[in-house]
């Protein structure tokens, strides 16, 4: 699961967001670069949410880390003042992070009632039991 899938995802039981994310397997999945959808994507995602979600990646997955072409990398707190042109960093810091860190295990939970739901071989499963 992507970190831009995960960004979208709300709890199925009580519809709270964000879920909160705990990955036992990161793999990098190479994608070509596109300037064009990561711009459009930032008008879309919870900004703040993915930070939360790609520092807890980035802090216990040693891939996430390394897994830049450009090394290690941090995405900013705010995007006041950020250059988005083509080449830019931070739109291929972003890219990077959005497409490429895919959650292959792990579980997401929801804070705010409890649900976890199962993360196998890249996909979340949703289906409530009971």
């Amino acid at each position: 699961m992507r970190l831009l899938t995960h960004n979208f995802i709300t709890c199925l039981r009580c519809e709270a967001f964000p879920l909160e994310i705990s990955a036992s397997e990161v793999k990098i999945i190479p994608l070509e670069y596109d300037a064009e959808f990561t711009r459009c994507m930032l008008a879309r995602i919870d900004w703040s949410y993915l930070l939360k979600a790609y520092h807890t990646l980035q802090t216990g997955h040693d891939v996430v880390r390394n897994g830049h072409e450009w090394g290690s990398f941090s995405l900013p707190m705010n995007l006041e003042d950020a250059d988005f042109s083509d080449d830019s960093e931070l739109l291929h810091a972003l890219h990077y992070a959005l497409n490429m860190v895919d959650v292959k295990s792990g579980v997401l939970r929801c804070a705010a009632c409890e649900t976890s739901y199962q993360i196998n071989d890249f996909i979340p499963n949703f289906v409530l039991e009971g």
